[in-house]
């Protein structure tokens, strides 16, 4: 039976396989790049990213758009029947938005409408 280190340095029991590539004697991380320091962490390993993950909808929309579809998608029962009404629409959005999903010219197949404002 062999025991390895996890990342707090404690005993992993009864766990067969290699070190954590973070404390691994020699070649981890905190060996390697960290002068065998342990690591710190801001805060602490938990489910932070699975409660902030956006997940991608299932409506044709990049990822970064995907707010305003959700906007779109809860205000179209206050607007359908009245588009005509509308006489612009103006998005405020950050760099990689525009850098990532505003094509212009002629939107030939779903990729192209998937990447345009």
């Amino acid at each position: 039976m062999i025991r390895w280190l996890d990342y707090n340095d404690t005993w992993l029991a009864a766990q067969w396989g290699h070190p954590s590539a973070l404390s691994a004697e020699g070649w981890g991380f905190q060996d390697v790049l960290f002068g065998k320091q342990p690591i710190t962490l801001a805060q602490p390993l938990g489910s932070y990213v699975m409660e902030k993950v956006l997940f991608k909808i299932s409506f044709p929309a990049e990822f970064h758009a995907q707010t305003a579809v959700e906007a779109v998608i809860q205000l179209h029962t206050q607007v359908e029947g009245r588009l005509d009404e509308i006489e612009r629409i103006h998005i405020e959005t950050h760099e990689s938005a525009i850098r990532i999903i505003d094509k212009a010219g002629p939107l030939h197949n779903p990729a192209d409408r998937d990447h345009c404002l």
